[in-house]
């Protein structure tokens, strides 16, 4: 009872963190859109950066449940566990072949590390050439790089492309507030990602394992 009811208050603690730190985003960017010192497009693309759309997995489960009516009366039955069938769905969407939209991105990422001075040119500047690298099938099964560096040297780059095309100022204090907030939460949200895994390799150990674990910390 005693751990069930520290995960919930964990859970509740990561929702409020998450809800702070959309807000403070969201206000950021709402002043320089607001002071014209981004596009909309723009305003959307830098939260989006940070706040990716993650896949519902609960709403892939219960998808699945439907199609599948066998698995659906085997969990049901106890003779399958919902967190079994759930590794097995997300087993299956990494190994789902990449959208086009992930190819270009991945191509976008594989340019920026073959040549990093390409960081000071917008992303759409390059995109014809992305395009046609595809079309040539380089890009054919590259699926974008999601850890923590990669997404901040992306939103660093974006902030670049701005400065670069001289439609913000390097050093205005709103550009960089907004640089600051996100990259702060970039990282937050990957030591949230460490913290998770550690805490499912945990779980998924042995008892005789836990417990040797359990009497070490104690010494």
């Amino acid at each position: 009872m005693f751990r069930v009811g520290e995960a919930k208050r964990g859970e509740e603690k990561n929702s409020r963190g998450d809800d702070a730190a959309r807000a403070r985003a969201e206000r950021a960017i709402k002043v320089m859109t607001e002071a014209k010192k981004l596009k909309k497009q723009q305003a959307k693309d830098l939260y989006e950066i940070v706040f990716p759309k993650g896949t519902d997995w609960d709403a892939e489960y219960i998808a699945y449940l439907k199609k599948n009516p066998a698995v659906a009366r085997a969990v049901k039955s106890g003779k399958i566990t919902r967190e079994k069938v759930m590794a097995g769905i997300k087993a299956r969407e990494s190994e789902r072949p990449p959208t086009r939209e992930e190819q270009l991105e991945a191509l976008y990422q594989k340019l920026l590390k073959e040549d990093r001075t390409l960081g000071r040119t917008p992303r759409a500047q390059l995109m014809p050439r992305l395009k046609a690298m595809l079309e040539r099938g380089e890009g054919k099964n590259l699926h974008p790089e999601k850890t923590t560096r990669q997404r901040r040297m992306t939103f660093g780059l974006y902030f670049n492309g701005l400065i670069e095309s001289g439609q913000v100022e390097r050093f205005d204090k709103d550009l960089k507030r907004v640089h600051d907030v996100g990259s702060a939460e970039i990282v937050r949200q990957g030591g949230r990602g460490d913290r998770r895994a550690r805490r499912e390799r945990g779980v998924n150990r042995g008892p005789a394992e836990r417990e040797r674990r359990k009497l070490k910390r104690d010494r």
